[in-house]
């Protein structure tokens, strides 16, 4: 699989998929690409992780948290075996399938 990207637009293979934020860290995990995009302050934008597959075909979008205090985009993430790990800016974390975008469990880094 060849990847690459600049700013909203990943190009897989030679088929390009354009999102609507900025593009701010790629991961591949088995056969899927993990794209989670930079979110502006200004911009009220949850739910910032992908998985795109080896044909450049959105998988799935991380599902939305429910929790009581107010979300934040993810700023980081990390693949750990088979699951993603994504963090906020205030540390709180999450633990996503790779395979349906599900948040297994949730805890905060400190």
């Amino acid at each position: 699989m060849n990847i690459s990207y600049k700013e909203k637009t990943i190009i897989i293979d030679g088929i390009s998929i354009d999102f609507a934020h900025e593009i701010r860290q790629v991961e591949i995990i088995k056969n899927k690409v993990i794209v989670l995009l930079a979110i502006p302050q200004n911009d009220n934008t949850l739910d910032n992780i992908y998985a795109v597959s080896d044909t450049a075909e959105v998988i799935w979008r991380v599902k939305s948290l429910v929790v009581d205090y107010p979300r934040l985009p993810y700023e980081q993430m990390v693949i750990h075996g088979d699951e993603i790990r994504a963090t906020d800016f205030y540390g709180r974390r999450v633990f996503i399938s790779e395979n349906t975008g599900q948040i297994i469990k949730k805890d905060i880094v400190k």
